[in-house]
């Protein structure tokens, strides 16, 4: 998977080579970037952040 951080808006954009690529809004920024993305794919996914 390719994240991509500081994004316009939370979506699934499509294949970065063989890879789903994903962009989020929340800035690289002191792990800002690592905590929303763990929310965005448990609610994605239905399932408990932990």
């Amino acid at each position: 998977m390719h994240i991509q951080p500081k994004a316009s808006r939370d979506e699934w954009s499509g294949l970065h080579g063989e890879r789903l690529k994903l962009r989020i809004k929340a800035p690289p920024v002191e792990g800002k970037a690592n905590a929303y993305l763990i929310g965005f794919l448990a609610k994605e996914f239905g399932i408990n952040k932990s």
